[in-house]
Protein backbone atom coordinates (compact mmCIF):
# COMPACT_ATOMS: atom_id res chain seq x y z
CA UNK A 1 0.00 0.00 0.00
CA UNK A 2 1.23 3.38 -0.63
CA UNK A 3 0.96 6.45 0.99
CA UNK A 4 0.98 9.80 0.08
CA UNK A 5 3.42 12.63 1.32
CA UNK A 6 0.71 15.15 2.02
CA UNK A 7 0.39 17.13 5.27
CA UNK A 8 -1.72 15.57 8.37
CA UNK A 9 -4.96 17.04 9.07
CA UNK A 10 -5.39 14.50 12.24
CA UNK A 11 -2.13 13.51 13.97
CA UNK A 12 -2.95 11.70 17.34
CA UNK A 13 -2.28 8.33 19.34
CA UNK A 14 -4.20 5.24 19.47
CA UNK A 15 -5.67 3.33 22.78
CA UNK A 16 -1.76 1.85 22.90
CA UNK A 17 0.37 4.95 21.74
CA UNK A 18 0.90 4.30 18.82
CA UNK A 19 0.45 7.41 16.18
CA UNK A 20 -1.98 7.68 13.65
CA UNK A 21 -2.11 10.57 11.16
CA UNK A 22 -4.85 11.12 8.50
CA UNK A 23 -3.33 13.19 5.46
CA UNK A 24 -4.45 16.10 3.71
CA UNK A 25 -4.96 14.51 0.17
CA UNK A 26 -7.01 11.24 1.73
CA UNK A 27 -8.92 13.22 3.63
CA UNK A 28 -10.13 15.15 0.72
CA UNK A 29 -9.73 12.91 -2.04
CA UNK A 30 -11.33 10.18 -0.51
CA UNK A 31 -12.81 10.31 2.84
CA UNK A 32 -14.98 13.61 2.45
CA UNK A 33 -15.46 12.74 -1.35
CA UNK A 34 -17.37 9.40 -0.65
CA UNK A 35 -18.59 10.74 2.84
CA UNK A 36 -19.71 14.13 2.80
CA UNK A 37 -21.28 13.95 6.07
CA UNK A 38 -17.55 14.06 7.54
CA UNK A 39 -16.83 17.35 6.24
CA UNK A 40 -15.32 19.08 8.81
CA UNK A 41 -15.55 16.10 11.57
CA UNK A 42 -11.65 15.88 12.58
CA UNK A 43 -12.56 16.02 16.05
CA UNK A 44 -14.96 12.91 15.90
CA UNK A 45 -12.57 11.08 13.82
CA UNK A 46 -9.13 11.54 16.38
CA UNK A 47 -11.86 10.59 19.16
CA UNK A 48 -12.47 6.85 17.56
CA UNK A 49 -9.10 6.85 16.89
CA UNK A 50 -8.38 7.81 20.64
CA UNK A 51 -11.30 6.26 22.12
CA UNK A 52 -12.63 3.46 20.64
CA UNK A 53 -15.62 1.40 21.42
CA UNK A 54 -14.53 -1.59 19.34
CA UNK A 55 -11.34 -2.18 17.81
CA UNK A 56 -11.16 -5.36 15.38
CA UNK A 57 -8.42 -6.87 12.52
CA UNK A 58 -9.47 -5.92 9.50
CA UNK A 59 -10.28 -8.74 7.30
CA UNK A 60 -8.37 -7.89 4.60
CA UNK A 61 -5.19 -6.33 5.17
CA UNK A 62 -3.24 -8.09 7.09
CA UNK A 63 -1.95 -5.08 8.67
CA UNK A 64 -5.14 -2.98 8.93
CA UNK A 65 -7.51 -2.55 11.78
CA UNK A 66 -11.04 -1.08 12.45
CA UNK A 67 -11.98 1.64 15.60
CA UNK A 68 -15.46 2.17 15.99
CA UNK A 69 -16.73 4.27 17.73
CA UNK A 70 -20.77 4.83 18.98
CA UNK A 71 -21.95 8.51 17.57
CA UNK A 72 -24.65 10.07 19.90
CA UNK A 73 -24.52 13.63 17.60
CA UNK A 74 -26.06 14.78 15.50
CA UNK A 75 -29.76 12.64 16.84
CA UNK A 76 -29.62 11.68 12.75
CA UNK A 77 -26.58 9.24 13.47
CA UNK A 78 -27.62 8.22 16.93
CA UNK A 79 -27.06 4.35 17.57
CA UNK A 80 -24.64 4.50 14.51
CA UNK A 81 -20.98 4.06 14.61
CA UNK A 82 -18.33 5.99 13.20
CA UNK A 83 -15.74 3.10 11.76
CA UNK A 84 -12.06 4.22 11.08
CA UNK A 85 -9.65 1.62 9.15
CA UNK A 86 -6.11 2.20 9.88
CA UNK A 87 -3.69 0.60 8.00
CA UNK A 88 -0.02 0.26 10.19
CA UNK A 89 3.03 -0.34 9.05
CA UNK A 90 5.79 -2.51 10.49
CA UNK A 91 7.84 -1.27 13.95
CA UNK A 92 11.04 -2.50 14.94
CA UNK A 93 10.06 -5.56 15.88
CA UNK A 94 7.98 -8.25 14.26
CA UNK A 95 4.85 -8.05 16.94
CA UNK A 96 5.23 -4.04 17.05
CA UNK A 97 3.25 -1.75 14.63
CA UNK A 98 4.37 1.52 15.46
CA UNK A 99 2.58 3.85 12.66
CA UNK A 100 -1.02 4.00 11.46
CA UNK A 101 -2.28 5.65 8.56
CA UNK A 102 -5.73 6.09 8.16
CA UNK A 103 -7.52 5.00 4.68
CA UNK A 104 -11.07 5.69 4.84
CA UNK A 105 -13.45 6.39 7.77
CA UNK A 106 -17.25 6.32 7.22
CA UNK A 107 -20.71 6.23 9.41
CA UNK A 108 -21.94 2.65 9.55
CA UNK A 109 -25.20 0.96 11.79
CA UNK A 110 -23.26 -1.79 12.26
CA UNK A 111 -19.64 -3.75 13.14
CA UNK A 112 -18.93 -5.76 10.42
CA UNK A 113 -18.71 -9.48 10.23
CA UNK A 114 -15.97 -11.15 9.18
CA UNK A 115 -13.44 -8.96 11.55
CA UNK A 116 -11.68 -10.42 14.29
CA UNK A 117 -11.72 -9.17 17.31
CA UNK A 118 -8.80 -7.19 19.16
CA UNK A 119 -10.10 -5.10 21.57
CA UNK A 120 -11.73 -5.07 24.28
Amino acid sequence: MRFDGSPPVIACTDRWGRVVVVREYRWDTHIVSRHPELEGQYKAVEMAIRHPDVVKHDATFATGEAFYRSLTEPQRYAGRYLKVCIAFSPGDRPDAYQTGEVITAYITSRIAKGERHKWP
